[in-house]
C-alpha cells in the first residue's frame, strides 16, 4: 500500500514497482489473499512507463489463468470495491 503513496513517474516508484512484481512472480499463491491491494497499487500508479505496462498486464493474466475460469475470475473480481473493479477492467 506505501507504493501507492511514492510521487508519480520517477525511477524509485518504477523500480520499486518492478522489484514488488518479481518478487510476486516468483510465488503468486503467496499474495492470493493480498491481491486486491497489489490491484490498488497498480491502478494508482498514472502513467507508468511501457515495460512496467506490460509487467502489470502480464502479473493479471498469471493471476486470472491461476484463478480459473473465467466466471471464476469475474466472481474473484466481483468482491473488489466498485471504483477498483472499474478502473483494473478499464486499465487492463
Amino acid at each position: 500500500m506505501s507504493l501507492r503513496y511514492l510521487k508519480n513517474n520517477n525511477d524509485e516508484k518504477y523500480q520499486a514497482y518492478k522489484g514488488l512484481c518479481y518478487t510476486i512472480g516468483r510465488n503468486t499463491k503467496a499474495i492470493m489473499n493480498d491481491f486486491p491491494y497489489f490491484c490498488s497499487a497498480v491502478v494508482h500508479y498514472k502513467d507508468p512507463r511501457p515495460e512496467l505496462h506490460e509487467i502489470f498486464k502480464g502479473m493479471l493474466e498469471t493471476f486470472k489463468a491461476s484463478v480459473g475460469d473465467e466466471e471464476t475470475w469475474r466472481n474473484y473480481i466481483e468482491k473488489f470495491p466498485d471504483d477498483l473493479k472499474r478502473n483494473l477492467i478499464k486499465r487492463y
